[in-house]
This record gives C-alpha cells, sequence and structure tokens, in this order.
C-alpha cells in the first residue's frame, strides 16, 4: 500500500471518528472551543472525503493540490482539538480546585464566625497585636476583628486585666522557650466596662529556619463556668465552715479514698492538723485512730463489701446508705477511745456516689457510764437481792414484777412462782381485804409506812411482819406501779416478849433495893434508941449500898434517854486517854485476878489527846470491862489494845469469853436487849446501848464482831477532835 493510499484511509478513519464523536459524545464534550473545532473538523473531512471520492471515480484531476490543503487542515484541526481538550481538562481540575477553595474558606468562616469565642494570630509583643482576629471577638470583647487587627482601636494587651498582664505574658514566655503549647485563664475588661475570665489555648508558629514568626491560637469566654467555679468553691467553704465548727468530728473523702474535708473537732480528737491530712488517700486517716492503715465505714458506704465490713466492724449496722457502729480506737489518746461512728455516701444529681461523710463522737464517758451503770445495776441487784427484808415491786395492776431473796424466804416462793401474779395471791395476808399497804400507796400516789400484819407462808404459817409500800414513777412522771417492803418481826415480836420480861425485871431489880432500903430505914427508924451503934452503921452502910445501886440504874436510864432525845449535854475537854485507860485497867486488875482472867494492855501508853467527854467515855470503857468481865472464863484473856489513824483513836476491848450469835450481833446495842444465853449473869440490857449513844455523841462509832465460844471484839472509834454541843 502506498504513503498516499495509507494517508487517505487515515483520513477516512478521522472523518468516522469525528462522525462517531459527533454522534455518541456530542453531550460529554466540555468545552465550546472543542465543539468548534470537531465542527470544523468534521467540516474539513467531509470535504476531504469528497475529494478523494472524487479522485477515486475519476471525475477530477486537477484537485490534488486542494485535496493536500484540506487534509493539512485536518491534521491541524485534529491537532487544535486535542491541544483544547487538554486545556479545558486542566481549567476543569483548576476551577474544581478553586471551587474546593472556596468551599474550605467557605467552611472556616462557618466555623470561625460559630466558635464559642475568638481564633486569632497575633505578634509575641506585649500589646499581643493581632495580625487575625475572627468575628468571634465582637462577642467576646465587643469589638470588631477590624477594630483589634494592628490595634486599630485598642490592642488586646489592653483589655487583658491589669492585675493579670504580667502573669499572662510569664506564662506565654516560658511556654514559648519550651517549644509547647500554652494554657491560661485570666481576665479581660470588655467594651461595656464589663470583666469576663476567659480561658486561652495557643502556640507558636516558627519558621523553617526556627524562627518565631506569631502566636495562633482560641480565647473563650469562661466566665460563668468560673462564676459556677467560685460558687461552688464558695459553697464548699460555707460548708467547710459549717463541718468545721461541728461539735463532732467529721471527715469527707472522695470517690478515690482521699480527704476532702477534715474538720476542727477532728484536728482536736486525733491531734493531726487539717493541712496534713487534706488530699490524702490509701486510708491513711485510719491512722491516728488505729495506729495502721484500714478501711474506714466511709470507704465501705463508697463500696460496699459485707465480708470484709462485718470483719472490720462486728458491730456495724447498715441502713440504706448509711453504717454506724461503736468501736475501740486504741491509737487515740494514751488508754484509747470508745468511738460512735456513721457514715453516709453522698450523691450527685444522677444518683452516683460522689463522696462519703464520716462523723465520729467519743464515747468514752458513756462507756464509763453504762459500766457505771451496769455495775450499779449489778450492785442495786446484789443490794435488792440480798436485803434483809423481803422486797416486792408491782405494776399498776398490783402484779408482782420481782421479789428478793427474803421475800422468797419469808413467803416460801421462788421468783420465778410469783411474778406476774396478783400479790394478794402471793402474801394472803389479812391486810390484803381492808387495808393493803401498796394498794393504798398507789391510790394515794404516796407513800404508806409501817404498818404490821401479817401474811401467810407458802406452807400456812402465819408470819407477823412490818410494811411500808410506795409509788415507783417512770422518767416521764408516770406511775409505772409499787414497791412493798415488809419485814419479819418474829424476833422483834418476841424481842419485844423479851423486852417486858426485862423490865418486869428491872421493876423487881429496883424493887429489891427499895425494899432492903425501906426495911433496914424502918428497922432504924423504929428502935433508934435500942440498936447499938455498929448495927446502925451495918443498916446505914446496906441501905447506901442499895441506894448506889438504884441511883447507878436510874442514871442508865437517864443517860440512855436524854442521849436518845438529844437533850444530854455532852461536855467536850481535852483528856488524856491514855490516862484513862491506865487508870480503869488498874482499878479493874484485882477483879480479873480474883476470877482467874488476865488482863493485858497494849499500846495504850502515848495515845494523843482528844476532845470529850471524860466521865461519859470513862463509863463506856467501864461497861466494855464489865461485860469482858462477865462473859469470859477463868483461865482466859482479855486484852485492851489501843491505835490510830489520821483521824481516830482505836480502842479495842477483845475477850475469850463465850462469844455471841450472828443472829444476834445486829441487836446487841438495842435497849433492853440481853443475850438468850445469860444463864445466870445479870444485866438489864442498858449497857451496849448507852455505849452507842455516848460514842455516837462523840462523832465515834462502835463495832463488834464474834464468834460462838471463842470470844467477841468491841472497838471503839473516837475522833481526834470536835466541836462540844448538844447531842
Amino acid at each position: 500500500m502506498s504513503p498516499i493510499a495509507f494517508l487517505d484511509i487515515l483520513f477516512c478513519d478521522s472523518v468516522a471518528a469525528a462522525l462517531l464523536i459527533v454522534v455518541v459524545r456530542r453531550r460529554r464534550i466540555p468545552g465550546s472551543d472543542s465543539k468548534v473545532l470537531l465542527a470544523a473538523l468534521l467540516v474539513f473531512s467531509l470535504l476531504y472525503g469528497f475529494f478523494l471520492v472524487a479522485e477515486w471515480t475519476g471525475l477530477a484531476t486537477t484537485w490534488e493540490s486542494v485535496e493536500d490543503v484540506v487534509g493539512s487542515l485536518v491534521a491541524m484541526t485534529w491537532g487544535f482539538f486535542f491541544y483544547s481538550l487538554a486545556q479545558e481538562a486542566s481549567n476543569r481540575k483548576l476551577a474544581a480546585r478553586e471551587q474546593e477553595v472556596r468551599d474550605s474558606r467557605r467552611r472556616l468562616a462557618t466555623l470561625m464566625d460559630n466558635l464559642p469565642g475568638m481564633a486569632y494570630r497575633c505578634r509575641n509583643d506585649p500589646d499581643w497585636t493581632m495580625e487575625f482576629v475572627s468575628v468571634g471577638s465582637v462577642a467576646l470583647t465587643g469589638y470588631d476583628p477590624e477594630e483589634l487587627v494592628e490595634n486599630r482601636r485598642v490592642s488586646y494587651g489592653e483589655l487583658i486585666h491589669s492585675e493579670d498582664r504580667e502573669a499572662v505574658w510569664d506564662a506565654v514566655q516560658r511556654s514559648l522557650e519550651a517549644g509547647g503549647p500554652f494554657h491560661l485563664i485570666y481576665r479581660i475588661t470588655a467594651k461595656d466596662s464589663s470583666d469576663k475570665w476567659v480561658w486561652e489555648q495557643g502556640v507558636g508558629v516558627f519558621s523553617s529556619e526556627g524562627e518565631l514568626s506569631a502566636l495562633e491560637g482560641f480565647v473563650t469566654d469562661i466566665t460563668h463556668i468560673k462564676e459556677t467555679e467560685l460558687a461552688l468553691n464558695e459553697a464548699r467553704r460555707k460548708l467547710a465552715d459549717i463541718l468545721n465548727f461541728l461539735p463532732d468530728p467529721t471527715f469527707s473523702i472522695n470517690n478515690a479514698g482521699e480527704v476532702i474535708i477534715w474538720n476542727q473537732a477532728m484536728e482536736e480528737l486525733t491531734g493531726v492538723p487539717a493541712h496534713r491530712m487534706l488530699g490524702r488517700g490509701g486510708c491513711e486517716y485510719s491512722v491516728p485512730f488505729w495506729g495502721e492503715r484500714r478501711p474506714s465505714p466511709a470507704d465501705f458506704v463508697l463500696k460496699w463489701d459485707e465480708s470484709s465490713a462485718i470483719r472490720e466492724y462486728p458491730a456495724l449496722i447498715r441502713e440504706k446508705d448509711t453504717v454506724i457502729t461503736e468501736v475501740f480506737a486504741p491509737a487515740l489518746g494514751e488508754n484509747g477511745r470508745y468511738l460512735w461512728i456513721k457514715a453516709k455516701v453522698l450523691l450527685d444529681e444522677s444518683g452516683k456516689p460522689t463522696a462519703a461523710i464520716e462523723t465520729l463522737r467519743d464515747v468514752s464517758s458513756r462507756k464509763e457510764l453504762e459500766k457505771k451503770l451496769k455495775k450499779a445495776a449489778d450492785e442495786y441487784q446484789m443490794l435488792f437481792s440480798n436485803l434483809p427484808v423481803g422486797v416486792i415491786t408491782v405494776d399498776a395492776d398490783l402484779r408482782i414484777t420481782r421479789i428478793n431473796r427474803e421475800g422468797e424466804k419469808i413467803t416460801g416462793f421462788q421468783s420465778d412462782e410469783v411474778v406476774g401474779r396478783p400479790c394478794r395471791e402471793v402474801m394472803a395476808g389479812a391486810m390484803c381485804d381492808n387495808s393493803c399497804p401498796i394498794r393504798n400507796a398507789l391510790a394515794k400516789r404516796s407513800p404508806v409506812g409501817f404498818v404490821e400484819g401479817d401474811i401467810s407462808h407458802r406452807n400456812g404459817t402465819r408470819i407477823p411482819v412490818r410494811v411500808n409500800a410506795g409509788c415507783l414513777f417512770g422518767g416521764d412522771g408516770g406511775l409505772m406501779g409499787g414497791i412493798e417492803v415488809f419485814q419479819d418481826i418474829t424476833e422483834i415480836k418476841q424481842l419485844e416478849e423479851e423486852k417486858a420480861k426485862i423490865i418486869s425485871m428491872f421493876a423487881h431489880d429496883m424493887k429489891s433495893p427499895l425494899i432492903g432500903i425501906h426495911g433496914f430505914a424502918a428497922h432504924l427508924l423504929s428502935h433508934t434508941e435500942t440498936l447499938p451503934a455498929d448495927k446502925k452503921t451495918q443498916f446505914l452502910e446496906i441501905i447506901g449500898r442499895e441506894s448506889g445501886k438504884l441511883e447507878s440504874l436510874i442514871n442508865d436510864f437517864l443517860d440512855f434517854s436524854r442521849l436518845n432525845l438529844g437533850k444530854l449535854k455532852l461536855n467536850f475537854d481535852l483528856m488524856d486517854l491514855s490516862k484513862e485507860l491506865r487508870e480503869l485497867i488498874e482499878t479493874f486488875e484485882p477483879r480479873f485476878q480474883d476470877a482467874g482472867i488476865r488482863l493485858r494492855a497494849k499500846n495504850i501508853e502515848e495515845l494523843p489527846e482528844i476532845e470529850g467527854d471524860a466521865p461519859r467515855l470513862r463509863r463506856v470503857f467501864t461497861n466494855l470491862l464489865e461485860n469482858a468481865l462477865k462473859y469470859s472464863e477463868s483461865g482466859t484473856r482479855v486484852t485492851v489494845e489501843a491505835g490510830e489513824t489520821a483521824r481516830e483513836v482505836l480502842i479495842r476491848f477483845e475477850d475469850q469469853g463465850i462469844g455471841i450469835n450472828s443472829e444476834e450481833l445486829p441487836y446487841v446495842f438495842n435497849m433492853f436487849y440481853r443475850g438468850r444465853k445469860l444463864g445466870h449473869r445479870e444485866g438489864h440490857g442498858l449497857g451496849l446501848a448507852g455505849v452507842e449513844s455516848i460514842v455516837n455523841g462523840h462523832g465515834g462509832r462502835v463495832m463488834v464482831c464474834s464468834v460462838p465460844g471463842q470470844g467477841s471484839v468491841f472497838v471503839v472509834a473516837l475522833p481526834k477532835s470536835r466541836e462540844a454541843g448538844e447531842v
């Protein structure tokens, strides 16, 4: 194939391609220039095709030059067409990029316009000269961007509060030197003269050579946050002040277990100041109490762990979000303290735990009081149970609530048999129907005392008793019940019978000397002239001796009566006890020797002088020695021993006589009381009663202990000094 034929075929193909482009992609050809060139290419291709057909058919032979020209135009048009397509593609890309830039700028502008603050670019100078400021400056400062850029109206540095300017400058310079961003909180003064708190974040912009070219950053208004924070801090401060002045030690921890409150009472309790404890965690707050780190109740209300809580605090009680317990804190004080603890979880608005508060109270005093109360209750129970008289308590319906041991003994019933039963069923006395003392006391709401009657023992025996009753009131003054005290007076009744006998005997004793006196006096009167002188003397001596006995007996009665009535005047004066005891022993010693009893004195020398009535104290000592002599057998020993304490002088009279039965000891100082086993020994039952009265009149006391068959010991305790006066 010749080159010419090849070109012909190529041009035919161009025509076909041009036609195909026109038909298939007529709508996809982008530019108007390309469309014009494509149209020209189609025209030139059609002309060239026409000439080729003419040449091939022989219609024309002289158009070769025209054909060549048209072919050249076709080739040139194709070149321009493809160039146009490339140029238009490039233009489209450029337009797309420009559109992207416009969109990006639009988005950036929208973002800048809607940012809650001001974006900026500024120079690093004291005025912070602005090169760019977003429209957020209006809401933030009140100034338009144009007024801030290049400090046209005001510099941003002037807007910064005068008290914060230096701190802002220093903070930015430090961050630039460190090569990092800066974060600032400071105040600005807006155009309307209002102060605002702002938060700023920025960074230095450096050139490729490392030189600082500008600062870029963002400033936003945090006034409401700061005011909220300040209000919150103020609320916290007020809360801390309230907690600080609470009388109970109180502390609080946050969710991290760090101490956020440690009040003044806590400082005083633990000795640890707040500044050393605030912010501390890891259970360090428990060290002042336990001497070691361990969870506190506040930890358990934040995160409940029942097994651990009970292990650490066995007495812990949980009520919803609160726990209460009492513990002993060994590290507090010298000997530890008992604490009452209450811990409660603090919730936020959503109900999530944010902290826990724990209040403590030193209950050591209360615990000590509880111990004392328990001891007092035990002592009361012991006293109640061991009173030598019967006692019952009843409720308002007269049903027995308690009975003591003596009451059980007198009635014959045990406590569990009578509690809850009506008292009349148990007492079954003649008084129960008409004059029940406890019923009368409850009705009158006042005590009823010392009524004598009888009650029935369980075995049917009637027991004489002396009863007094009273009311029991509650703390609110309401009537709770009553109490009845009853004493078995069987022995007293027997003593009264004995007393009657003694009085009869006393009258007989008085009658005997009176008869003697009367008889000898009458004999003297009727035989005055005939009786010899020695007989008269003998009769007078008998009369004197009998009258002495009568006088002594009468004086004992009178002294005892006066002492008990407070009408006997004791004449107090300094007296030498050693001398009195020594002379008394010398007086009694011959009588003891005659009875075959050894009388021994011990430590009676050099006793201090005391204030006392010497004659009456001599009667006390005489009576005790008379008793020792009377109740001792031959071959035994009687000892008078003296001693002293800081306030008293003690004189001890010890014999080895017949002794006194234990059931008789409470009555030995009673008037007219005489031992049941006196045998032939004389006595009218006034001696020891007088001893006790005289000693009591001196402000002293007399004590006795005795073992039957081994002897007795009487101890007289006299104060070393006291004022003289009526007894």
